[in-house]
């Protein structure tokens, strides 16, 4: 294989879910921000400006578990066209004017807001990632392994992760800006959460 090439072992797996670390508010959705400006995507939404060019939404049940979705919106510059799954839409009464279901209006279900009640919504949720990735940035399941230390820095840097034996649980994973490719040995016994983080990335 091409590249510098390391073996490391993983160890003392927590046990947060993705709600526990997104929070209980923000989880369903799959952007949450300040502004986005929104191509073709396949994702729910909490943001307070979208610039909308194409359509997104979701038919994925994966993140509540049944054949809905919830969007959020304060500002909307363009056409937000939402599809998939019928919605519950919170938004202002100016921006409803400016979004439609692809499938009928039929399918949304809106509750107006405020502005600023919408964008203290979306506010708590970022503070509560923000303060998720300053607690997550201090666990790390492989930082000690002696042979990571050993990975070179530069280009082509390149990790085979083995959790063939740590067991089911979530595993924090601090990469190097260098960390270009990773294969990972898995148990199909066990069940992983996998959360990847760079604390030098800039």
């Amino acid at each position: 294989l091409n590249g510098n090439w390391s073996e490391v072992d993983v160890k003392n797996p927590g046990s947060e879910t993705t709600k526990g670390l997104l929070g209980n508010d923000s989880w369903i959705y799959g952007v949450v921000a300040n502004e986005w400006t929104q191509t073709e995507a396949e994702t729910s939404f909490a943001v307070k400006k979208i610039n909308a060019s194409q359509q997104t939404g979701t038919n994925s049940s994966k993140a509540v578990g049944s054949n809905h979705q919830y969007c959020m919106v304060s500002s909307v510059n363009g056409e937000l066209h939402i599809k998939g799954f019928d919605a519950d839409l919170t938004t202002t009464k100016t921006a409803k004017s400016k979004i439609i279901h692809t499938d009928g209006n039929n399918h949304l279900t809106v509750y107006e807001d405020s502005e600023t009640n919408i964008h203290s919504r979306i506010d708590a949720m970022i503070n509560v990632a923000q303060n998720t990735a300053n607690r997550i940035v201090q666990l790390d399941s492989i930082g000690d392994d002696e042979d990571y230390k050993k990975l070179p820095s530069g280009s082509n840097g390149h990790l085979y992760i083995d959790i063939t034996k740590a067991g089911s649980g979530t595993y924090y994973i601090n990469l190097d800006k260098s960390i270009e490719k990773i294969i990972f040995f898995i148990n199909f016994h066990f069940s992983y959460f996998l959360l990847f983080y760079y604390t030098n990335y800039y």
